[in-house]
């Protein structure tokens, strides 16, 4: 039943990254085949809907693009350095009570191991592995909050660039005519303003879940320490 069990959670590991790729990419299709003129849109029925390869094609490619979009927004996030979200949201974990018991917990017991030298530095990603290794029941909770996540991250950052390039074009078209590669109409218009909009609220549910994602093991172990020391 462990085997089966282990095969069952390793398969839907394996849908959700599929999921997790392919969202972000579906969503980046529409968006763009909504803003874009149709002139100059990529058709995608170079080949007859109708043949047995088109839909395996177009789902391959939307997984490779999804990877794309994951890849971008992990350079955008290098590139901020410690301004990072992902940074932010660890320092910010770093000054909390439950946080400052686990990591002493820790401590102790890398101390008993002869590793205390090294153990200041780790850093917060790496004390949780650590941590849920300890407490394997957070695994499932942390791998879905990381998904939504991440799913936020990459919906967002698609939002205001598409957002942000179609404001650029659409007021650059005053200027250079050949910049009307987007729709200018004003109910465009709008929908790029929503599109940028939509980018803080979506920032705001990356930074929730991606807190919670990193912050899960330390308050289950603390928990599980707590309640064992209660018991004896």
């Amino acid at each position: 039943m462990e085997g089966i069990s282990t095969l069952f959670n390793s398969f839907k590991e394996f849908i959700w990254d599929i999921i997790g790729y392919f969202l972000p990419d579906a969503y980046l299709i529409i968006v763009i085949s909504t803003c874009v003129k149709q002139d100059f849109l990529f058709n995608f029925h170079l080949h007859n809907e109708r043949d047995e390869y088109y839909t395996l094609t177009l789902l391959i490619i939307s997984y490779l693009i999804g990877h794309a979009v994951y890849g971008l927004s992990t350079f955008k996030e290098k590139i901020r350095g410690k301004k990072s979200y992902k940074k932010r949201i660890e320092l910010e974990i770093a000054k909390e009570e439950n946080f400052l018991i686990v990591n002493d917990l820790l401590k102790e017991r890398y101390s008993k191991l002869g590793l205390n030298y090294c153990f200041e530095n780790i850093s917060i990603r790496d004390k949780r592995r650590i941590v849920m290794g300890l407490v394997p029941e957070a695994d499932h909770k942390v791998y879905t909050f990381t998904f939504r996540s991440h799913l936020s991250n990459h919906i967002g950052n698609i939002s205001v660039i598409i957002g942000t390039m179609g404001i650029i074009m659409t007021f650059g078209t005053i200027f250079f005519s050949k910049l009307s590669l987007f729709n200018s109409q004003p109910r465009y218009i709008l929908l790029y303003l929503i599109l940028i909009l939509s980018y803080i609220f979506l920032r705001k549910t990356r930074d929730r879940f991606y807190k919670v994602s990193i912050s899960l093991p330390f308050s289950l172990y603390f928990s599980k320490a707590l309640d064992n020391v209660t018991k004896q």
